[in-house]
């Protein structure tokens, strides 16, 4: 499995040094964003109350890692991730087989 800080959703962009401090230019998706996935590369995981607000635990139970929760939520269009997702939500995700090789080298 890749270091975390390989799967962050900015691992493959460039990166910007200004006064010492480093930041990122322009975010470019991976493609399993752009909706073009077939019915056989999308999963489904339903939400326990266990897991309500966490994205992290289910990254971690669906790809094995936390640090991939970026990608359920944007793949959802979550728009608070604070409290999202909630309990008996059945939330869509790109299986690691279509995930991994876009966000790692």
């Amino acid at each position: 499995m890749p270091r975390a800080y390989e799967l962050g959703r900015f691992y493959k962009t460039q990166a910007i040094i200004k006064d010492g401090v480093e930041t990122y230019g322009s975010w470019s998706p991976p493609n399993f964003l752009n909706g073009t996935l077939t019915d056989d590369q999308i999963g489904y995981f339903p939400v326990t109350s266990a897991l309500a607000g966490r994205p992290d635990l289910i990254s971690n139970r669906i790809y094995g890692t936390p640090e991939l929760a970026w990608v359920l939520i944007a793949f959802n269009n979550a728009r608070e991730a604070l409290n999202w997702p909630v309990t008996g939500d059945r939330i869509a995700y790109p299986i690691e087989a279509v995930v991994l090789p876009e966000v790692v080298n």
